[in-house]
């Protein structure tokens, strides 16, 4: 399976616990976050979140 790269262009994308819309919501991806496709199943895939460090200054 190839996995896929995204980066946001909404300026909130839900994360939920499960694949449902009425699932708890237990996070939030924000525009410019980066994440990784790991499986897709109809309408919903399953991310692996990038953490980019932010530089002082």
């Amino acid at each position: 399976m190839e996995l896929k790269k995204g980066i946001i262009l909404e300026l909130a994308v839900p994360v939920r616990h499960e694949p449902s819309d009425r699932a708890e919501m237990v996070n939030q991806l924000l525009y410019g976050e980066e994440y990784e496709v790991l499986e897709k199943r109809e309408k919903w895939i399953r991310i692996k979140r990038f953490m980019i460090p932010m530089r002082a200054g």
